[in-house]
């Protein structure tokens, strides 16, 4: 759900202008995988205001080269959402982000109709407040949220300021603060220098509102499937 990028050398820097970093390949899946899958980036801290600029930039362009089409075209890049109920909804939860002060860095609308298809746009937004819709909500649709932090106290308040915690991802070249991120995160998946894709052979869940009983797959599925009973019988 959360993505953090936390690189501190000027070297590692220079990831967040490079297509193939982090930050281009979570904008991808994060738009790709949004009407899909729960543990799709919704919310992406970029780091320090200096490199906030580039990481935007870097969505935005990652987002705008998206081609729209049925799902089954070789040469479509994000096909249409599940039916129309679904779809209302990602316009009217987005539009609302742009009422509450969001900018759309890229999309922030449907290209057509509903009975064209129930296409909408790949978006990033920016500018946003974390008490927003889009920095407390999972709006489920091809739209990504940047927030913005100047100290990594800051990024973990925001990571942790929502009543979600499913999953989240630091990217990080300081061991400190992958400790603390694993220390601190308010989740049930927790990722570092990874996306926020789990592992088959491991448990899989969340805490607070993102997670209601056992965690399913790896040894805890079958706790996942078992409804315990008490029987009480007499003679």
């Amino acid at each position: 759900m959360d993505y953090t990028y936390e690189y501190e050398s000027g070297e590692d820097a220079y990831e967040t202008v490079n297509p193939a970093s982090p930050s281009g390949r979570i904008g991808r899946y994060a738009i790709m995988a949004s009407d899909e899958l729960g543990a799709a980036i919704e919310r992406a801290n970029a780091a320090h205001r200096d490199l906030a600029a580039e990481t935007k930039d870097i969505l935005t362009a990652s987002a705008n080269a998206m081609r729209l089409g049925p799902g089954l075209e070789a040469d479509s890049d994000l096909g249409p959402l599940c039916n129309l109920p679904h779809w209302t909804d990602v316009c009217a939860k987005t539009e609302r982000a742009i009422s509450e002060g969001a900018k759309a860095l890229a999309g922030g609308f449907a290209p057509n109709r509903p009975d064209d298809g129930y296409y909408y746009r790949p978006t990033i937004l920016g500018d946003l407040q974390h008490e927003s819709i889009a920095g407390q909500e999972e709006i489920f649709g091809p739209v990504l949220s940047v927030l913005e932090y100047d100290t990594f106290d800051q990024a973990m308040k925001m990571l942790n300021g929502t009543e979600f915690g499913l999953t989240s991802a630091l990217f990080s070249n300081r061991n400190d603060l992958i400790q603390r991120f694993l220390a601190e995160s308010q989740n049930g998946m927790m990722h570092v220098n990874h996306g926020t894709v789990p592992d088959n052979n491991v448990p899989i869940g969340g805490i607070k509102n993102s997670g209601v009983g056992a965690f399913s797959v790896g040894p805890t599925a079958a706790n996942f499937y078992t409804s315990e009973h008490s029987a009480y019988v007499a003679w």
